[in-house]
């Protein structure tokens, strides 16, 4: 019986990415809401402590930390899941039409909400108009530089459970670029 005891070994603890991988099977907008919200976040701060010519703001990192949770995550995950679902086929021509749609449909309207979201935690809505006058092109072709390219490896190669991660990762560049843009006075 000794023997027996000595041979089993302890499991190891699962790790991280097991754990995360778990989390997304059985929480999957919590997960992807959280992941969002601390890469949307993280994007700010460093926005802010590389290239904002004010102080440090505590509640614009906030405001931004907040969208990233409340809005990036579950609209990411909702998207990504509708899209899958129209367009199945995970090859290079589902790639394309993926990307083509993410860049279009999703990324244009996006951009709207994403402003709007931000005006209203800033009290400052009746403000859109003239933020999309200004802004909204500068942003979109940002978004386009980095996305498009991103787009098409995420959905040719990044299998659907992890494309929301993938975006996230590559989402903290574009975060750190979308907050300049989303601020720019």
């Amino acid at each position: 019986n000794n023997n027996n005891n000595n041979n089993q070994q302890t499991p190891k603890p699962p790790s991280l990415f097991e754990r995360y991988n778990k989390l997304l099977l059985t929480h999957p907008i919590k997960t992807k809401a959280i992941t969002s919200m601390i890469l949307v976040g993280t994007g700010d701060v460093i926005c802010q402590t590389l290239f904002a010519p004010v102080p440090f703001s505590l509640a614009r990192a906030t405001r931004m930390t907040i969208l990233g949770g409340a809005l990036v995550g579950p609209a990411l995950h909702f998207w990504y899941t509708s899209l899958n679902k129209m367009v199945p086929a995970q090859t290079i021509t589902g790639a394309i039409i993926r990307m083509t749609l993410d860049q279009t449909v999703f990324a244009l309207s996006f951009i709207v909400v994403f402003f709007f979201c931000l005006l209203v935690l800033e009290g400052r809505p009746e403000q859109l108009p003239e933020k999309l006058e200004r802004e909204f092109w500068p942003t979109t072709f940002a978004n386009w530089k980095i996305w498009v390219p991103a787009q098409l490896v995420n959905f040719f190669f990044v299998p659907p459970l992890y494309q929301v991660f993938f975006a996230n990762c590559v989402g903290l560049t574009w975060n750190v670029v979308l907050s300049y843009l989303s601020h720019k006075s």
